[in-house]
């Protein structure tokens, strides 16, 4: 008398891609490749980036004679867990459809554009200041390396107007502060650039501070606090590569330049503004 065997009933599986879980079921004499096809309909990962784990590596996307295995033959158990890894279709246009962009004539002019824009040192502003080459008290300035700011000021500087000028950073105070000569004409000058800023300064008005100038009674610096600086750029001067042009924006429309900034000097100046990951 003939037995005759019966079937085995569908494998079970749970399968997790991009952190959800999706049932499944599938006969046990299909083959992994095919089990990938289905995946592929359930998820949307690309069996052409599609890699299966299970207790090691189970199917990669170029194991192409070891997909051809039965299920039933790799013995999974029932309800096994199987984790997706690869990238979707949609994923995969985005990647090419960004490639196509960036090689793009349009795409081309706008970096190049980018690269062409004129540096600090190339615009007349700068260019009449750093021309007269670097002051008689400028620090040592050296590049690479890196030093923490002094406990005084920096010193040797020139600032806005081509005049002379120090740089204090008190980070416990919160304060950065721009030492300029005592003159109306040079403090009024700065005030007006930080108008558009809108702030109070040292514990007045702008227009009490414009008055108290006319009255030559007005001596202190310009003072800021690190929390109002917004960015800090800076560009090394051309054939003095070992000082920079240093520009704190602390407005829309303002920014502040030093020049003949010691190079070894920026780490620890972005440091004491944002933070000591600089």
């Amino acid at each position: 008398m003939e037995t005759t065997s019966t079937p085995e009933a569908p494998l079970r599986i749970r399968v997790v891609y991009a952190k959800k879980t999706h049932e499944m079921t599938i006969d046990r004499e299909k083959t992994i490749s095919e089990l990938k096809k289905e995946i592929e309909k359930e998820t949307g990962c690309s069996v052409s980036q599609m890699k299966l784990m299970h207790k090691g590596l189970l199917s990669s996307p170029s194991s192409t004679e070891g997909d051809l295995r039965l299920l039933k033959d790799v013995k999974l158990a029932d309800n096994a867990k199987i984790l997706v890894v690869g990238a979707t279709t949609s994923q995969i246009e985005e990647v090419v459809s960004a490639e196509k962009s960036s090689s793009s004539p349009a795409f081309l002019a706008q970096a190049n554009a980018m690269a062409t824009k004129k540096k600090l040192s190339e615009e007349k502003p700068h260019i009449d200041i750093i021309k007269k080459g670097p002051p008689a008290d400028v620090m040592l300035g050296y590049r690479p390396g890196q030093e923490p700011l002094p406990e005084g000021p920096l010193t040797g500087l020139i600032g806005e107007g081509g005049k002379k000028a120090r740089l204090h950073i008190r980070v416990a105070q919160n304060k950065l502060i721009i030492h300029y000569p005592n003159t109306s004409r040079e403090l009024l000058h700065l005030n007006r650039l930080l108008s558009n800023y809108g702030k109070v300064f040292h514990g007045c008005s702008l227009s009490s501070y414009f008055c108290d100038l006319n009255n030559n009674r007005h001596s202190n610096p310009v003072q800021l606090s690190l929390s109002t600086v917004q960015r800090v750029s800076s560009e090394p001067i051309p054939g003095h590569e070992e000082y920079l042009i240093v520009g704190f924006k602390v407005g829309r429309k303002t920014t502040l330049y030093l020049y003949w900034v010691p190079a070894q000097y920026l780490s620890a100046i972005k440091g004491a503004m944002f933070g000591s990951a600089y």
